[in-house]
Order: C-alpha cells, then sequence, then structure tokens
C-alpha cells in the first residue's frame, strides 16, 4: 500500500537487519512499487555506478504523475528518483494503470522492459545508451502493434569506457549473448575460436555507434553448421575513431 518504499541495506554483517538499519531510504506517498531491477554498472565490485529501476503503480485512479518507471542512480550515496517513464505522455499508450502484477526487467544490453498487463502493453526503454522508446501495445494473443520511436529524455549518458561482458547464459544451449560497450563510435569484430585458437564462426565485422551493444551465437560455425559441445574463446577487437585499439577474449561453454 502507498506510501511504498525503496530502501538499501548493507547485509554484509550484523544479520539479520531493521528498517532502522536502512543506508537510506525512499518513499513514494502515492505509489506502490511494483517490480525493481538493477543496472549493474562497469565495475562489478562497486554500487557506486549501479542504477536501480523502479515500476511505479499509482494507489488513486486520477494520479497520473506516480506511474511509470522511475530511476534511482549512485546507490551507494543516493541521489533522489528521477521519473524517466510516465506511459500515459506516449503516443498509443492506454496508460493510466499499471497493475499490481506488473513486472520490470532488464535485458542483457541494458535495455529496460516494462510488462504493463492492466493495458496488456509491453514498454521497451533503451537508456543509456540513446532516448529512444519502443512501445508495443497487444490487444490480443495474435495482434501486435509497432508504434512510433518516442523520446524518454533529454540528457543521454553513454558509457565511459569500453568493455566486453561474460556471454549469458554460461553454459548455453542452444544460444548465448555477448554484450560490449564503446565510449566513442569504431570498428569492431566479434570472432569465436575453438580451444586450438581456430576460427569458428565470426559474428560481427564493423562499424558500430558508441553505446551498448550485443550479438547473439547459435552455436554454428562459418558455414552454419552446429558444433560440438565444449570450450570456445571469443574475442572482441574494436578500432576506436579517437585512436584507441582494445582487444577482449574471455571463455564460455556450450552444453548439449
Amino acid at each position: 500500500s502507498a506510501p511504498g518504499y525503496v530502501e538499501r541495506y548493507d547485509i554484509s554483517s550484523n544479520l539479520p537487519k531493521q528498517r532502522s538499519d536502512a543506508d537510506w531510504s525512499q518513499d513514494f506517498q502515492t505509489g506502490m512499487p511494483i517490480g525493481i531491477v538493477v543496472n549493474s554498472g562497469l565495475d562489478p565490485q562497486s554500487a557506486d555506478d549501479d542504477t536501480v529501476y523502479v515500476s511505479m503503480r499509482a494507489m488513486t485512479g486520477d494520479d497520473n504523475e506516480t506511474i511509470g518507471i522511475w530511476e534511482l542512480t549512485n546507490i551507494t550515496g543516493f541521489v533522489a528518483p528521477e521519473h524517466i517513464v510516465q506511459p500515459t505522455l506516449y503516443p498509443g499508450s492506454g496508460g493510466g494503470n499499471i497493475n499490481a502484477s506488473a513486472d520490470l526487467t532488464i535485458d542483457y544490453a541494458g535495455n529496460i522492459i516494462l510488462f504493463e498487463n492492466g493495458n496488456e502493453e509491453l514498454f521497451m526503454i533503451s537508456p543509456p545508451h540513446n532516448a529512444d522508446t519502443y512501445t508495443v501495445w497487444t490487444r490480443s494473443a495474435d495482434t501486435i502493434n509497432i508504434l512510433p520511436v518516442v523520446s524518454v529524455r533529454e540528457n543521454v549518458s553513454l558509457p565511459k569506457e569500453f568493455s566486453v561482458h561474460q556471454n549469458y547464459p554460461n553454459p548455453f544451449n542452444p544460444s548465448t549473448t555477448i554484450g560490449f560497450t564503446l565510449p566513442v563510435n569504431g570498428k569492431v569484430s566479434v570472432v569465436v575460436y575453438d580451444i586450438l585458437g581456430n576460427e569458428i564462426s565470426r559474428l560481427f565485422n564493423g562499424s558500430v555507434d558508441a553505446g551498448y551493444h550485443a550479438v547473439v551465437w547459435n552455436a554454428v560455425n562459418n558455414v552454419g553448421r552446429a558444433i560440438s559441445s565444449g570450450m570456445y574463446f571469443y574475442r572482441v577487437s574494436a578500432s576506436l575513431s579517437d585512436g584507441r585499439t582494445y582487444t577482449s577474449t574471455n571463455r564460455m561453454m556450450l552444453v548439449k
């Protein structure tokens, strides 16, 4: 019930915790948090660059200011939340309601997905790598209308460094996703090798804009044939427009 709270606790010691032990507590006087997801930053050992996204349900029918998605940044020191998605503002959205069983998630490339089952809508929002929102409005199981792109926010945040994420899932069968980030535009290649160093599959080779990206490998080689179980390596090489070059190699396991 309202008010709903989003709180942060240090659970590394002195368990159990009480509400008075919270590092900070953010209350939403007219809203109920329904879904919550954390987008980890580039430093896996620190929460300083993590971001929390919260989907909010309004508690009164005439409250169109609370519903949507709220963003909390710098969750170690805490920064007041920003209302980044308000469904009623987007063309084609039924808006006005987020059901109690709606949920929020984030994909491997950092895109936020809001499952809003009150009006049977799916919002796919893509901060921080661009300011586009794609709204998919479903009214029945066999009808999907793709609506125009609209803006989420004016300030766009790009990654500060080149990085390559561990593939997910890992181990995998039959496909896995490899994510990487670029601080500026550049040319990127993503290549899979076997344990002997033989090239198995060249997943991508071309120009890429600054931002967050991901490629999918379906466990086939360069001629489209399925490969056997075992250990493989993927190498992401980048030549950036500012002259910097990077190469990162990680292991992954295919299990059939």
